[in-house]
């Protein structure tokens, strides 16, 4: 297996080659999800990827957020630097990028982010399909089912095998983006799952709890199990922790994969729990939920192990074996052969003296070890060869310069450039989907019951979509509402993580039942199970953020897209005028999606079918949690405490395909209501109103 080590500056880059690392993955200065990092400007990061590529280690560069629309250029300029000057690989998020670099770049490799979480066999084959050579596995999923992923779709498995855990399921929070304009998809994540939170908290005591902050994980000793099921590389997290944590992760890991015996593999993992921990460490969901919250990190290392873990990487150990062969014939120019495995040099010393006659014999051996005085370079000699004349003299200078000549020669060849011969200008990237300015605009509801479904259809909806708490009663659910319909549109949305192949089949029957016109797809691993709807939608969860991703989701044969909740008025005109798209204008904005049920970890399982209580953090905010019954454990979204309503705004926008109005506790009665309100611009506006994005920006 391949040993990936996260670095957030150049010191950490040297920490993780110097103690094993296979690949280092780290960012720029944009474009990365993890902005709060020193990271790399562009002359610093190509050092670093000079760095790795002369000590054979690759380097994966992250550009995992999702972008602007103005920003695609500059994005495609960087992907195009990287390939360039050498990098192995770029980490990608957003699916217009990887349709621009795709088209505009067929030679670099993608690595599909954890962000674009990945957890099916359908997800893992589309991406093999859009040209991804490797997934990152989202990191709520089982060894079983990563397994079922292997031995069906060939494409390279990369997990985490340890660092910090992500409470939401990756690229579906927006708990940061929504409380503080700081969004986790754009790399500014602020955190607000790392702080005090308390669920089913009683009264207006003091919030102390920190219910959504998750332990570390660490898989060290179950790492054949890993391999076991097809993963091909493991990932250490941490590029906004310090150098000495990353050389720790790095010696016991590559110790690990290496065969070290249980006695050293547990020295090394208290080594690693003294360096950083946040209430002990997990298994995660590897195996059955070993989850852990209420976690606080924590660093018990003194300074006498941080100086002995900095010494690790003072020194460079990553030396590249070389052989060398000497011609010295008289009166000819003396030459250096250099080898490496896959590489030759030949250097000859033309322009300066040739070889001369000796008034001694020369010692051989001294010229061997003259030839093998390597120090300041990659380079160790493994073998010297010498053919010459009994009687050839060179000088120790001019040796000296044959040698460095050699090296610097062998060095440019490892690090030559790449050619791409691709260019963009604004007006070169691929041709998006042409908005139909014709269609009408539809009048969507998104609900969770019969009874807001009726409520939904007799107010005038022109779509009701069925978002179930239940999936094993949905079919029961839209029975109830066939007679409701009168030749309205009725769908089913689908959720943002289905984990288990069980559920993933139940979700499938309700499919195909036929009770519904169409489905909303949340995940991109759900394409493939509604290629047969007759309708079928673009929900919030695949992340639409600029017009080549909108054009994208149009390519996979989507008849409507939803835009991003985190998109400004402005961004969203410009996108609706060029390709079309679906507006939200009024909900609860689903802040986080939870595999698992914190009420159910404390102990507090009320059985619910719906509302599951609420979250309250130390700034009072209370946050309703709505679930989605799973068979092994309950899904939880955690809902803004304040509704979106942009309903007296959105007529500023282009005519958008359709508006949706979400729907989570509301009685049937207010359903209806707001539809009517919507329908006749005589909108009563809820007490407890944001505008979401509208007219913020994210950072």
């Amino acid at each position: 297996m391949e040993l990936l080590l996260p670095a957030g500056n150049f010191e950490s880059v040297k920490a993780a080659v110097q103690n094993g690392a296979d690949a280092v993955y780290f960012g720029g200065q944009k474009f990365n999800a993890r902005r709060n990092a020193s990271n790399f400007d562009d002359g610093l990061l190509e050092d670093a990827v000079n760095y790795c590529r002369l000590r054979n280690v690759k380097t994966h560069i992250t550009l995992n957020t999702l972008l602007f629309d103005k920003e695609l250029n500059d994005a495609f300029a960087f992907a195009k630097k990287l390939y360039e000057i050498g990098a192995d690989a770029v980490i990608v998020q957003d699916i217009g990028l990887i349709r621009i670099l795709r088209d505009k770049l067929p030679e670099l490799t993608i690595h599909a982010s954890t962000q674009l979480g990945v957890h099916n066999i359908e997800g893992a084959a589309l991406m093999r399909e859009m040209g991804v050579k490797r997934v990152v596995l989202a990191r709520e999923m089982r060894l079983c089912e990563i397994k079922k992923i292997h031995e069906n779709v060939d494409i390279e498995l990369e997990a985490f095998a340890h660092g910090a855990m992500c409470v939401s399921f990756s690229g579906q929070c927006l708990f940061s983006s929504m409380v503080g304009a700081r969004s986790g998809n754009r790399g500014k994540c602020a955190q607000p799952c790392r702080k005090c939170i308390e669920a089913d908290a009683k009264g207006n005591k003091e919030i102390k709890a920190y219910d959504l902050s998750l332990a570390d994980m660490c898989m060290i000793e179950h790492l054949d199990k890993m391999k076991e099921a097809g993963i091909s590389c493991i990932k250490i997290e941490g590029r906004m922790k310090r150098s000495e944590y990353v050389a720790a992760a790095a010696r016991a890991y590559r110790a690990a994969i290496d065969g070290a015996d249980t006695t050293l593999i547990a020295a090394h993992k208290r080594t690693l729990e003294t360096v950083f921990e946040r209430g002990g460490f997990s298994t995660a969901n590897y195996f059955e939920n070993d989850r852990k919250t209420g976690c606080i990190a924590t660093s018990n290392a003194d300074d006498a192990l941080y100086n002995e873990l900095k010494k690790t990487y003072e020194s460079d150990k990553r030396l590249i074996n070389a052989s060398f062969e000497l011609e010295l014939y008289k009166f000819e120019y003396p030459r250096l052969k250099m080898s490496l495995p896959q590489n030759a040099v030949e250097v000859e010393a033309v322009g300066s003296n040739l070889v001369q006659k000796a008034e001694k014999p020369q010692n051989v051996e001294r010229l061997k070890a003259q030839i093998g005085k390597l120090g300041g370079t990659v380079f160790v000699c493994s073998d010297c060869s010498v053919c010459m004349d009994d009687d050839a003299f060179i000088s120790a200078g001019e040796l000296n310069e044959l040698r460095r000549n050699a090296c610097k020669m062998m060095e440019d060849r490892l690090l030559e450039k790449k050619k791409s011969g691709m260019g963009m200008s604004s007006d070169s990237l691929p041709k998006v989907r042409a908005f139909s300015a014709d269609k009408n605009m539809l009048i969507q509801a998104m609900v969770s019951n019969a009874n807001q479904a009726r409520h939904a259809f007799e107010a005038g909806a022109d779509e009701v979509v069925l978002y179930p708490h239940d999936y094993e009663s949905a079919i029961n659910e839209q029975e109830k509402l066939q007679k409701y319909r009168d030749n309205k549109k009725l769908l089913l949305n689908l959720p943002h993580v289905v984990l288990s192949s069980d559920d993933a089949e139940t979700i499938k029957r309700v499919l195909k039942s036929g009770l519904t016109d169409g489905a909303v797809a949340n995940n991109i691993g759900q394409i493939e199970w509604i290629k047969e709807q007759k309708l079928k939608h673009a929900g919030i969860g695949l992340n639409a953020f600029n017009m080549q991703a909108v054009s994208k989701l149009y390519d996979m044969g989507f008849d409507k897209v939803t835009l991003s909740l985190e998109l400004t008025k402005p961004q969203m005109r410009d996108i609706i005028k060029n390709t079309g798209g679906s507006v939200w204008v009024y909900g609860r904005a689903p802040l986080m999606q939870l595999t698992h049920c914190v009420l159910k970890e404390r102990g507090k399982c009320k059985k619910c079918a719906g509302d599951a209580g609420t979250m309250t953090d130390a700034e009072g905010r209370v946050i309703k949690l709505r679930n989605i019954r799973m068979k092994n454990d309950c899904s939880i979204i955690l809902l803004n405490c304040d509704i979106t309503d942009i309903r007296d705004l959105y007529k500023e926008l282009p005519t958008p395909d359709s508006i949706i109005l979400s729907f989570s506790d509301e009685r049937g009665e207010d359903v209806e209501r707001i539809i009517k309100e919507t329908l006749s611009g005589n909108i009563n506006k809820p007490q407890n109103l944001t505008r979401g994005h509208y007219n913020r920006a994210v950072d």
